[in-house]
């Protein structure tokens, strides 16, 4: 039985991962690197205690969590590992094992946000752009779909407003809900933890029923899981539909109050056809999972270590 399957060529709603700025490029294999692999659930467990990663240690104030990234996600885990535990012990690994991949997007996002804010200081201060940074803002804004070939300080703004970070309590809720707890087909076949749709053929994983009235559409497949988490930043970074959620946080941003997951879920009632009742549920597994302090958590200092799950001898 293969337990891995992977999708190259992915293109589809995934940030690029070839442009010049530093947050879009995410090199994955570097050569100091850690790679693992891993056949059963204990050795996966071995390897994050390995690393000081416990499982669920945000709930008691250890935010300082271990670089430790899933490639894939193991169909094992589907196909019989998750009923082998409680429901609560389900709940804490897909946490523990989503969160640093949530964190390093969320990272990677960051080093292009505050690049940007050391552009409009030196706008606001009417000093003329290097080429560097006119570059950078040109690449960056067409990567979120707002191109600007001429920078000023009112198109910077509007720049910033989707170039910014979604809440981990948030990401981790609808990546619960959206993949059944990585149990769905879509997450095990594509990495596909939070559901989005693609009418690219090449890219997609077919649904068995389609709404004809929509076209052919399916859901987009990624490499990894990381670019799975990007696609789905990069969704509610520019999409129409969320444009509710990047004012709320751009007004969070001014108050300077933080950026929470209970806060910013309140804005999604667009992101499934349950509207509030999607909300709600969501909020309800924040607080249920006691996911409000993941929000805090950060990537420790410490060289990445990259998982690969195998299928075990003989299977």
């Amino acid at each position: 039985m293969q337990w891995v399957k992977r999708f190259w060529c992915r293109t589809v709603i995934v940030l690029s991962l070839c442009g010049a700025a530093a947050g879009l490029m995410l090199s994955m294999n570097s050569a100091q690197a850690e790679v693992q692999t891993f056949h059963t659930l204990d050795e996966y467990l071995a390897i994050l205690k390995s690393h000081d990663y416990k499982l669920g240690q945000w709930r008691e104030g250890d935010n300082a969590i271990a670089r430790i990234y899933l490639e894939a996600v193991p169909t094992l885990w589907a196909g019989g590992i998750s009923q082998g535990v409680t429901v609560a012990e389900k709940k804490t690994i897909f946490f523990t094992s989503q969160l640093p991949l949530l964190l390093k997007a969320n990272e990677t996002i960051m080093i292009d946000r505050t690049r940007l804010l050391d552009v409009r200081r030196d706008l606001a201060a009417g000093k003329s752009l290097s080429h560097s940074e006119q570059q950078f803002v040109g690449q960056v804004s067409k990567v979120y779909k707002m191109p600007i070939e001429q920078p000023t300080l009112a198109k910077i703004d509007q720049l910033l407003q989707r170039v910014d970070i979604v809440p981990a309590s948030m990401a981790l809720s609808q990546a619960a809900i959206e993949s059944n707890w990585a149990t769905s087909r879509f997450a095990t076949e594509g990495n596909a933890l939070f559901g989005q749709w693609t009418w690219d053929k090449k890219a997609a994983i077919k649904p068995k029923q389609q709404r004809k009235s929509l076209g052919n559409y399916g859901i987009a497949a990624f490499d990894t899981p990381l670019q799975s988490v990007l696609g789905y930043y990069k969704n509610l970074n520019t999409h129409s539909a969320y444009q509710k959620f990047r004012d709320k946080r751009a007004q969070l941003r001014r108050q300077g109050k933080p950026l929470t997951g209970l806060e910013l879920v309140q804005t999604l009632d667009h992101y499934s056809e349950r509207g509030q009742a999607y909300v709600n549920e969501l909020s309800g597994m924040i607080r249920s999972n006691k996911l409000q302090q993941t929000d805090q958590s950060y990537l420790r200092d410490m060289e990445p270590v990259y998982l690969t799950p195998e299928a075990p001898t003989g299977s």
